[in-house]
């Protein structure tokens, strides 16, 4: 028992050093390649989706079904991985001892194939076929729940379910894209999902160079959108959330340092968004495969993601707003009209249309050497009206004006 021992011991370990997740790189979607068969789920939704979601009138709670499998993450960093050393069905040392293999599978986490899902993209999904997952967010303060994920897409979908002897036991490097020389598979698998979007492994991902007269120091400095973490060009206000590039982190500080004044409360947000995070977007808001349309799965609308590699997210240089105020609430929310009106002085504007929530530092394309697109400078809802005219920095707002008929 010492294999769960170790395992156990790891796992527990995460709850004093969540920090140790970091190797992740904060991404919440995953490979991952189905262990067991899907088999038919009905349970409980988990996710209440807007702040108005409650139980029914018949006091239960709403339900979905669709199909449940376990999956193993093909990540080295995960902890569930020091499990499956020795698993491996329809393998020699498997068969041998069946109540250990499925005891192991008891512990791998737990993918959610909704029913709403385009058959298209998941009929005849079966063991060994490689999917891309996405991670829910976990309990106490944990970055993941390891217990369930949600299908996204499929990556390697096989023709039929391959021959399982030793070769189950490949390491997640050869799992990874490319199989040894010496191991064949048969029949060649199908390649799906993201690996046929135009942008797929940082195709279509700009690169320029920091080249500025008032922020020098940062000069020559290469900046690849979405992988900036080894450039020492990004910095993090826990208070708020943001992590931005030094001069955008300086200017949004006194954004919401005038914001705190006014509302006597937090502006949060999140703010650079990598290379990984900017697929994960594209993908969760786009119902094409490649993200080109405005709809999801769902028929909702939701906007279109920047393509993965170009967004001002992966620049350090802008923020998206966090909380009801600035997506159900806004336009019409008091918070909403006065970021409006005074981020301009700060140098954010609400720079992508349709988005009450996305603001970009509008300095930023002129602070490097080119090949970027020129920063929004105003924003998309013009802040204009008796409704803006009342609004102060600071302090109460001003009374609306009312006009007499002239008798």
């Amino acid at each position: 028992m010492s294999i769960f021992k170790e395992a156990g011991t790891g796992l527990f370990s995460l709850f004093d050093k969540v920090d140790s997740l970091d190797v992740n790189q904060k991404n919440s979607v995953f490979r991952a390649q189905i262990v067991t068969a899907p088999t038919p789920y009905k349970g409980p939704v988990h996710e209440f989706k807007t702040a108005n979601d409650q139980v029914n009138e018949g006091k239960s709670y709403p339900g979905r079904t669709g199909w449940k499998c376990k999956v193993r993450i093909l990540n080295p960093n995960m902890p569930h991985e020091k499990l499956l050393g020795t698993w491996g069905d329809d393998s020699t040392a498997a068969a041998a001892d069946l109540p250990k293999n499925a005891l192991l599978e008891s512990f791998l986490t737990t993918m959610i194939i909704p029913s709403n899902t385009t058959m298209a993209n998941c009929e005849g999904l079966q063991k060994k076929d490689i999917v891309f997952i996405r991670m829910r967010p976990g309990d106490n303060n944990m970055t993941y729940s390891m217990q369930y994920c949600d299908f996204k897409s499929i990556d390697i979908r096989w023709p039929r379910e391959p021959n399982c002897n030793t070769e189950c036991h490949l390491s997640l490097e050869q799992l990874h894209w490319l199989a040894p020389e010496d191991v064949i598979y048969a029949p060649t698998p199908e390649i799906g999902g993201w690996a046929l979007c135009p942008w797929w492994d940082h195709k279509q991902q700009i690169t320029t160079t920091w080249d500025s007269t008032e922020y020098s120091e940062w000069n020559e400095t290469v900046l690849k959108n979405g992988d900036l973490a080894d450039t020492g060009m990004l910095t993090t206000d826990s208070a708020t959330g943001a992590e931005l590039v030094p001069p955008a982190m300086e200017d949004f500080k006194k954004l919401a340092a005038a914001y705190k004044t006014k509302f006597n409360k937090t502006l949060k947000c999140s703010g650079y968004r990598d290379y990984a995070g900017q697929e994960e977007q594209r993908m969760l808001r786009d119902a094409d495969p490649c993200g080109a349309g405005k709809y999801n799965a769902a028929g909702e609308k939701k906007g279109r993601a920047a393509t993965p590699g170009t967004s001002n997210h992966g620049w350090g240089a802008a923020v998206d707003l966090r909380g009801w105020l600035f997506h159900g609430g806004a336009p019409e929310s008091a918070e909403f009209k006065w970021v409006n009106k005074f981020s301009k002085d700060y140098n954010f504007v609400f720079g992508v249309g349709g988005e009450h929530w996305h603001l970009d530092w509008m300095p930023f394309s002129e602070q490097v050497a080119g090949g970027v697109t020129r920063t929004a400078q105003s924003s998309w809802v013009p802040p204009a009206g008796p409704e803006y005219d009342i609004i102060t920095l600071s302090g109460p707002d001003l009374e609306p004006v009312t006009t007499v008929a002239a008798l």
